[in-house]
């Protein structure tokens, strides 16, 4: 038997970006693990940006209405657990172990049979799954054993042959914002990765999509007609600011809604739309009994960590990584007109398009200094590589150079200002680590 830690260290062993195992073979090992236990309504959401956001939404708005919710989500930013969660609370780590032991003690068993009795007893060949799928497996165990009424399900990397995807029974397709991101592998045109998220649409079903060109409308609604989906688009014209966190939200059909949103990020009201569709749709189905209070209860109370989270007081922490979320995470920083000054604390992988994100920060932003630091993960820039590609763009701007997070951290915050703004982003890592030194500082500090 694996404790958490032996748990946790197995599954980082398994390569993150290896080769996907076949929907075929997921759903194999989903029905052996799951054996027995009915699989409850699923909500499958896709896109590049939002997906976490749309999927908590929900959530929240659900469990409002007295329903009991499961939700697979990711990245993690500090515990594993966080991916797998009960009614907006991560599964605690005694449940993560014991749902990582029975799923290792089943897959073990089908994939020492070997490819020929697998495919004598079950159609196809059945492999180890990779990282994201082991951890996607666990989590249907739990949902299923936890008897929860909705499955809210985050996609990972594209959709199609995503693991999520061998879940056939479907109550409604998501697919948010779409942007040029992971093109080494989903494909270097909107087209193509749109076609990828696409990919999780099933015959006869719902799905609401979020749409900002032409290209990412026209093959939704082309890959909804092949599968007989019903569609419902939802776009910026949709939205109206009402003032001081207020938004008017309008649906297909017509139908408007006020909604106080608890946010300072300027991508979070479309997230709040899709969900709001996505969850009219179900009413509408007939398949929720939500009402009025429910939605204005669960939308003001969502609460999504590193993404413009105020973790600290005048302390916001982004996830933005791609060019997409830095443009909104520039939005966001710029709504901040009150501002002294304002700080941020940069750091960034090697495969994103950090160059043109760093870019866009220096010139469409107004950052008095700048901190910069490696993340914590082997595909991080070096420091050096860090200064040299904002000592380029940031020529209004003090930049200062940091061993890691927890020096930036402790730097900003013993050297801000009471009315001073900071601002993390660049990478997911980076917000995780960030976190941690939050925490590290308010005990070492003792602020």
């Amino acid at each position: 038997m694996y404790t958490y830690n032996e748990a946790c260290k197995y599954i980082l062993e398994i390569p993150k970006f290896s080769k996907k195992t076949s929907v075929d073979s997921l759903k194999v090992l989903l029905k052996e693990i799951t054996k027995g236990k009915e699989i409850p309504q699923i909500i499958h959401v896709a896109g590049t940006n939002g997906k976490g956001s749309v999927c908590t939404y929900i959530s929240y708005v659900l469990c409002e209405a007295g329903y009991e919710v499961g939700e697979f989500v990711s990245p993690h930013l500090r515990e594993m657990t966080e991916r797998i969660r009960i009614n907006n609370k991560d599964v605690s780590k005694e449940c993560f172990t014991d749902a990582f032991n029975y799923c290792i003690k089943v897959i073990d068993e089908i994939v020492d049979l070997g490819s020929k009795e697998h495919i004598k007893r079950f159609g196809t060949e059945v492999i180890h799954p990779s990282f994201f799928e082991i951890i996607f497996l666990m989590a249907m165990y739990i949902f299923a054993n936890a008897g929860v009424s909705f499955i809210i399900l985050e996609t990972g990397l594209g959709g199609r042959l995503d693991a999520t995807n061998c879940v056939d029974k479907k109550t409604v397709s998501v697919i948010t914002s779409i942007s040029l991101d992971h093109m080494e592998i989903l494909g270097d045109t909107i087209e193509l990765i749109a076609r990828e998220k696409a990919g999780i649409i099933k015959e006869d079903t719902d799905v609401v999509y979020y749409v900002e060109n032409p290209v990412v409308s026209f093959v939704m609604e082309e890959e909804a007609k092949k599968k007989n989906a019903k569609t419902h688009k939802v776009t910026d014209s949709m939205i109206k600011s009402l003032g001081e966190g207020k938004y008017l939200f309008t649906f297909v059909g017509g139908e408007s809604k006020e909604i106080f949103l608890k946010t300072k990020a300027s991508y979070q009201p479309k997230n709040a739309l899709a969900a709001l569709q996505t969850l009219k749709v179900l009413k509408d189905k007939g398949v929720v009994d939500i009402n009025d209070e429910n939605i204005i209860n669960g939308m003001s109370k969502m609460k999504w960590q590193g993404r413009m989270d105020e973790a600290y007081k005048n302390f916001f922490v982004d996830g933005a990584h791609n060019d997409d979320g830095i443009k909104e995470f520039v939005k966001s920083v710029n709504s901040f007109k009150a501002a002294e000054r304002k700080i941020l604390i940069f750091g960034a992988v090697k495969e994103k398009e950090y160059e043109k994100m760093i870019a866009d920060i220096c010139t469409n932003t107004d950052f008095s200094d700048i901190y910069i630091t490696p993340v914590d993960s082997p595909r991080g820039l070096t420091k050096e590589v860090l200064f040299d590609t904002f000592s380029k763009y940031a020529h209004n701007s003090r930049i200062i150079v940091c061993n890691d997070s927890y020096e930036a951290v402790k730097r900003v915050l013993n050297e801000k200002n009471e009315n001073d703004v900071v601002f993390c982003a660049g990478s997911l890592y980076l917000a995780g680590s960030i976190y941690e030194s939050l925490d590290k500082y308010a005990k070492t500090e003792g602020k």
